[in-house]
């Protein structure tokens, strides 16, 4: 948003990429994540076993606000949240694939549409 801002894009077309490319990154990410978890449970299959059972007792907790707290995670811009980072978490619990996928997409019209509205405010 901000190379496209300085470069004077139409703020529909520079919104218009950042949703697309950044929901593509996320679904990489996202399968990645899962390969990742594959393989070390192979590398490392009692450490793996330890975060299986954290992760179980953190889903029993949260699994009502799961997506909605993905969506929202990824939907606000600020450092160290965003499309990457919440593929990533999604991965690694395991989370499914087409509400994740929509988690994303979600949160990246979200964060497009705070970030078009401080640069055309500005």
């Amino acid at each position: 948003m901000i190379l496209a801002w300085s470069l004077k894009l139409p703020w529909f077309l520079s919104f218009t990429i950042c949703v697309i490319g950044s929901t593509i990154l996320g679904v990489f990410t996202f399968f990645l994540g899962e390969l990742l978890i594959k393989i070390l449970r192979y590398m490392i299959p009692s450490y793996i076993e330890k975060v299986e059972k954290k992760k179980e007792e953190f889903i029993r907790n949260y699994e009502k606000w799961g997506y909605i707290a993905l969506t929202l995670f990824v939907g606000i811009p600020l450092p160290g949240t965003g499309a990457f980072t919440g593929a990533l978490i999604a991965g690694l619990l395991e989370l499914e694939t087409i509400k994740t996928i929509l988690s994303l997409l979600l949160g990246n019209v979200l964060a497009a549409l705070l970030l078009s509205l401080f640069f055309l405010i500005r």
